[in-house]
């Protein structure tokens, strides 16, 4: 259920694909003494690939983020954004926040075994910022020692945690001559992940274990990223294919069902809404928005993939925030999805002027009200929810219909506030407030995401303050900004938005799951990535 027909091959967002092309023959399969240790992935949509490792590249490899390059610390969104250290154990903020204190773990070497130390981080960050590609602003980044970096910043820093956290380190050695950061393609990488690069093919990638890699033993000795292809489903079946995240259709019956030891792990990364224009009337109107939103089936949404997907799309809570995950980030009342409620929905209507007349819902002007939801022609899955969505919408008297048009005209109609209603979505980032700036904050209006054109001084301010807020004073404006989402509805949250990922415990165990979200088990999204590979084990 997403826009994406093919999976990125630089996908550093969760984003899900359908793969159509050809995958190689032989190279993809595991069998014998092999299986036992190697994984065989569906990581690429093909037709071909380029050999591109380089992580500041916007068409670099999976696989090259989390296990050829590693990031300097993460955050689970899964777990309420837990930290996660990685070549960083710990990090500390002067009081003012000014003063970032990075810890790195004193264990970390490049794959020619050299150390990796905070001299490498400052040679990125000052590469990246002479190249304009810096992740976050900051007056100076220094190395007091080779385990220490002190970053400091004009304006308070609480909030770039994440983006500091998210700087992909590389080898000073082998970048300072490199000009062109966007272009290079870095055909040979130096990183210090668990993995290096054994063999390139057009559509296949073959990854090779660090012997003495500096955090672990790694367990998979070889893992081989293949394109996906129009026979991923049979490999899939027949355990030749062994972990993917490509998208492909009926996941019970074409691969749950087949074996016991297939498996489905949907990671709650991103929310659904129903975007209004609020430019247009009666949009405005925050009681026809409440109405609309009580008029909502989530569940019989939901249901739309769960048949096939047992447990892949949940009613959200109306933050659009995982209340599971999110709980103390978000308005303790606002923690439970609005369920359907038809008679309460015509009594907010009534309040904006519009009550049923002959099965329409009529308004003091004699007109029904209408909507328009614009989608893209071409997604069917998108496509099949609208027309959900629309027909719970007539089922209150509402002029509801799909509006399908060709992408470029989607974007554009989009983009220039030509729609009644969209539906977008939020991956939950490292904290809520970073959704909410998305989602909410006036400058990104007709861009990014906040296609509702929500322009509120009230919430300009509060991510204002966000930014340079500790965390605790992070989680109370996070609360606020939940509940402004929640009351004035600036957007109609509907469902969580997962990323399927597909898994055998045939020859690997120790995968995430519900009970235990580590990861988000992706093969493409960094250092989830190199969590998942280093947490398995071989199967007894």
């Amino acid at each position: 259920m997403q826009r994406h027909k093919t999976i990125p091959a630089a996908a550093v967002a969760l984003a899900l694909g359908l793969c159509t092309s050809a995958c190689s023959g032989s190279t993809n399969s595991t069998s014998g003494s092999n299986a036992a240790n190697a994984l065989t992935v569906g990581a690429y949509g093909g037709p071909t690939i380029q050999r591109n490792f380089n992580p500041y590249s916007p068409n670099f490899l999976s696989g090259t983020a989390g296990l050829v390059y590693e990031n300097l610390f993460g955050a689970n969104p899964l777990k309420g954004g837990a930290f996660v250290p990685w070549l960083v154990t710990k990090y500390a903020f002067s009081p003012d926040g000014k003063t970032m204190t990075l810890t790195m773990d004193p264990r970390a070497k490049w794959s020619d075994g050299t150390p990796l130390t905070s001299s490498d981080v400052v040679f990125t960050a000052d590469y990246l910022k002479k190249h304009d590609l810096a992740p976050f602003e900051y007056s100076s980044i220094t190395a007091p020692d080779k385990g220490t970096v002190t970053i400091a910043f004009t304006q308070p820093a609480f909030g770039l945690v994440k983006d500091v956290g998210g700087l992909i380190v590389l080898p000073q050695k082998q970048w300072a001559s490199k000009t062109d950061p966007l272009t290079d393609l870095n055909q040979n990488p130096v990183g210090s992940g668990p993995y290096t690069v054994k063999q390139f093919t057009s559509q296949q990638v073959t990854f090779g274990a660090r012997e003495g890699y500096w955090k672990q033993t790694v367990p998979v000795k070889t893992l081989n990223f293949t394109i996906c292809g129009d026979t991923a489903v049979q490999k899939l079946q027949t355990d030749q294919m062994q972990w993917t995240s490509c998208g492909i259709t009926s996941i019970k019956s074409n691969y749950l069902t087949k074996n016991p030891t297939h498996h489905v792990f949907n990671a709650q990364y991103a929310s659904r809404f129903l975007a209004l224009n609020l430019t247009r009337k009666p949009f405005d109107n925050i009681d026809v928005r409440r109405g609309i939103s009580l008029a909502l089936n989530r569940g019989q949404l939901a249901d739309l993939i769960n048949g096939e997907n047992p447990g892949a799309m949940q009613p959200v809570s109306p933050t659009g925030y995982d209340a599971k995950a999110w709980s103390a980030w978000l308005p303790p009342e606002h923690l439970t999805p609005v369920k359907q409620d038809v008679n309460a929905a015509l009594q907010s209507f009534a309040k904006a002027g519009y009550r049923q007349s002959g099965g329409k819902l009529v308004g003091p002007n004699g007109k029904q009200l209408s909507i328009e939801l614009l989608e893209v022609a071409d997604y069917a899955d998108s496509i099949q929810y609208a027309r959900v969505l629309v027909e719970q919408l007539k089922k209150v008297g509402i002029d509801a219909k799909v509006k399908a048009v060709a992408e470029n005209l989607y974007t554009s109609d989009q983009a220039a506030g030509k729609f009644d209603a969209v539906v977008s979505k939020v991956g939950y980032g490292g904290n809520p407030i970073s959704g909410f700036r998305t989602l909410l904050a006036s400058e990104n209006v007709g861009k990014n995401r906040n296609w509702e054109r929500w322009n509120d001084k009230a919430t300009d301010n509060l991510l204002t303050q966000a930014k340079s807020a500790p965390e605790a004073e992070q989680k109370s404006i996070s609360k606020k900004l939940g509940t402004i989402m929640a009351e004035r509805l600036p957007l109609i949250a509907t469902n969580t938005n997962p990323a399927s990922t597909l898994y055998s415990t045939k020859h690997w165990t120790g995968w995430p799951d519900a009970s235990n979200p580590y990861s988000s088990a992706t093969p493409f999204d960094g250092l989830d990535t190199a969590l998942t590979v280093l947490s398995l084990k071989p199967a007894q």
